[in-house]
């Protein structure tokens, strides 16, 4: 069976960090800069982190990354004899 393939779409917008949390450019940030506010041109330079927990699930999708445990899973119980 074929690997399964990562969408380059994705990849070119999306950026995941090694705990998991998926970066995204600010949108905005192409033309017409001179009627913004420089605040406004200061903020949209930089990388943004997503919070919609679906959008977040939807990109590792894309990309073929699992995303990180924050915590670890409770231990088993175990079976008395």
């Amino acid at each position: 069976m074929p690997k399964q393939k990562t969408n380059k779409a994705a990849k070119k917008r999306f950026k995941v960090t090694a705990t998991g949390k998926v970066l995204f450019r600010a949108p905005g940030h192409r033309h017409l800069m001179s009627s913004k506010s420089a605040k406004s041109r200061r903020r949209t330079r930089k990388w943004q982190l997503m919070r919609a927990p679906h959008d977040i699930e939807n990109v590792h999708i894309m990309l073929q990354t699992r995303p990180k445990r924050t915590s670890n899973p409770p231990p088993e119980p175990k079976e008395k004899q």
